[in-house]
């Protein structure tokens, strides 16, 4: 399997703006392989478990988290709250913030998931403890725009379990205070308003390093 990858960071301010940007082009597989060069570049290899589609995916999953968390390690020191677009899991920082745009997953009990909804925007939860592999305090809030259903620009929240409670609540209320001046618009983007300003600008960024798609495939198919 033939992948690019990519993670960056984005710093706030009065201005967004990308500090850093990281590109990887993986050649995953089963079994031992050499580097393969291509017009649009080097793909390295990268030895998978088996041979199932499903063991190539993980894989890349692991290298793609590897980078993310090198991008991450890089700016530690250069911000008092740094907000991870994804689980907190790898990476669990005290001032680390995890940032969850969708809900597969129900960690509410039933009774309380009438809460969420109710929310207006700007306005967070109260904090609640979850454990499933790992443990952390996690909480939802809701951005500004059109709802359409209870759930609409509902996002999750999490920061590490390590951090003393009034802690986790001071950073709970800064990031509901913070999120939504960034919260993007459903006329400018499909994924509005939890795909905030800063990740899409940075997603754009990446995707000009990681070039053109079919340009990039043309190439794939042209080595021997």
């Amino acid at each position: 399997m033939f992948a690019s990858i990519g993670a960056g960071a984005v710093t706030g301010g009065s201005r967004a703006r990308v500090v850093a940007a990281e590109v990887e082009r993986l050649l995953v597989s089963s079994r031992p392989t050499a580097d393969v060069a291509t017009r649009a570049g080097n793909y390295a290899a990268a030895v998978a478990a088996r041979t199932e589609s499903d063991h190539l995916s993980q894989t890349l999953q692991s290298r793609l988290s590897r980078l993310e968390i090198r991008v991450a390690e890089a700016q530690r020191d250069a911000a008092d709250l740094i907000i991870l677009d994804g689980p907190l899991r790898a990476w669990p920082r005290a001032h680390a913030v995890g940032y969850l745009k969708s809900h597969e997953v129900s960690y509410l009990p039933e009774a309380l998931q009438s809460v969420v909804g109710q929310l207006s925007a700007g306005e967070r939860t109260p904090l609640f403890f979850m454990t499933t592999s790992w443990s952390r305090y996690s909480w939802y809030l809701r951005l500004p725009g059109p709802a359409s259903h209870a759930w609409w620009g509902i996002v999750r929240c999490e920061v590490s379990e390590a951090l003393a409670l009034p802690e986790a609540r001071r950073i709970a209320d800064q990031v509901t205070a913070i999120l939504p001046r960034f919260a993007s618009s459903p006329h400018k983007d499909a994924r509005a308003p939890q795909n905030l300003h800063p990740i899409a600008g940075l997603e754009d960024h990446l995707r000009r390093l990681l070039g053109d798609a079919r340009f990039v495939e043309r190439c794939i198919r042209q080595v021997p």
